[in-house]
């Protein structure tokens, strides 16, 4: 409590729950009502890394954004779990789903290193 108390304190913004932090060119957004969740920003709004949920990836076919992208929340086994579709049709997703079946170990040793969340369906 006295973390969140601290970063309360020291935010440069707070908005529903939520405290923004700058921090030197990125900006931390911290859940205040559950420190374990958060998730840094660059300049621009985009997703650096994100320590909310389990492991998942973004894809989109035009702009390297959230918004529009397709979301696949990624097992254990590199298998995933389409959430969101995005501006993606049936061709794509089914090749980044190869894809990330072929390349998931690599991808979640990056992601480990950001998160302590898990894979799909065994967050820790």
């Amino acid at each position: 409590m006295n973390n969140v108390l601290e970063v309360a304190n020291n935010a440069d913004m707070i908005i529903n729950g939520y405290a923004f932090t700058k921090d030197d060119n990125n900006i931390r957004v911290l859940n205040l009502n559950n420190d374990e969740k958060s998730v840094y920003l660059d300049k621009n709004g985009e997703v650096l890394y994100c320590i909310v949920e389990c492991m998942h990836v973004h894809a989109s076919d035009r702009k390297l954004t959230e918004t529009g992208a397709a979301k696949f929340f990624v097992k254990d086994n590199g298998d995933s779990v389409l959430q969101n579709k995005g501006m993606l049709n049936d061709r794509e997703i089914r090749k980044i789903q190869i894809f990330i079946k072929n390349n998931y170990q690599e991808m979640y040793l990056k992601w480990s290193s950001y998160s302590k969340e898990g894979f799909y369906e065994k967050q820790k």
